[in-house]
């Protein structure tokens, strides 16, 4: 779930990512194939909670997105895609911001991998030139562009948020923040999560503050900067299980906050 404020209403917006959606039942779980288009606006237009469809459409689905859109009477209004710095991300951007101003989307979150193309960590310097590049593409297409807080990205390192957001606003350009905090929440007391980040000396000595409960937590540090535009929402629960059952391309578990977490077959329990 995500969510956006309106600065006309002052309403907080609620979108529903549409690839999960389905029905089911526990004679039926969700399956891992995805419905078509159609079928999952259907499903959200008829649950009546939510204001706003959340989906990148891709340039073989633009003209399904339309008729759906104007069929279900329900904007997308939300859209994300990752990208690598220096493997074409502005064009590959360009092209999904095209893909957005013809269905009606509004906002683009924008999912900036850890590592160059060249395999060194990003650096802030080629955060921020991103970042203002993307900003100017945005106003060209007529859509909102924000960096997210999320695992296997540069933001990872939760420590760099901050004077990333501070060195773009220095250069007169508004940082628009996505807020998925729930990427922190499920690093509080695992020190391999924490490790991954590199924020584990500092959590113990108190320089970073992950739960929200805390005083000087980051949630309330990046709130207080006035720069979150948008929120996502996903259960997490500190020192969260492996998604032991779906492994990644890696061969690795999935972390606490990766999806699907699917049916054990018979025999199979996490501990």
């Amino acid at each position: 779930m995500n969510s956006n404020s309106n600065s006309n209403s002052k309403r907080i917006l609620l979108g529903c990512a549409g690839r999960g959606v389905q029905n089911s039942t526990p004679a039926r779980p969700v399956s891992l194939q995805e419905l078509s288009v159609d079928e999952q606006f259907r499903l959200v237009s008829e649950c009546g909670v939510f204001d706003f469809f959340d989906r990148l459409p891709l340039s073989d689905k633009v003209d399904e997105y339309i008729k759906a859109v104007e069929k279900y009477d329900l904007p997308v209004w939300g859209s994300a895609w990752t990208y690598r710095i220096g493997a074409d991300a502005l064009q590959v951007l360009e092209q999904n911001l095209k893909n957005c101003a013809a269905t009606g989307v509004r906002y683009h979150n924008m999912m900036v991998l850890t590592h160059h193309a060249k395999g060194h960590v990003v650096t802030e310097d080629e955060l921020v030139e991103l970042y203002l590049r993307a900003h100017e593409l945005g106003d060209r297409y007529r859509v909102a562009i924000g960096f997210e807080v999320h695992i296997l990205m540069w933001s990872e390192d939760v420590r760099r948020v901050t004077p990333v957001a501070q060195r773009i606003r220095q250069e007169g350009v508004p940082f628009n923040f996505v807020m998925d905090y729930s990427h922190c929440i499920f690093k509080i007391g695992n020190p391999q999560e924490q490790d991954i980040s590199g924020i584990r000396e500092d959590v113990a000595a108190g320089r970073v503050i992950l739960d929200p409960f805390e005083d000087g937590n980051l949630a309330d540090e990046w709130l207080g900067m006035n720069m979150v535009w948008w929120q996502q929402n996903r259960p997490a629960v500190p020192n969260g299980p492996k998604n032991i059952w779906a492994k990644g391309d890696d061969g690795q578990p999935g972390r606490g906050v990766q999806y699907p977490f699917v049916r054990p077959r018979p025999g199979e329990w996490y501990d």
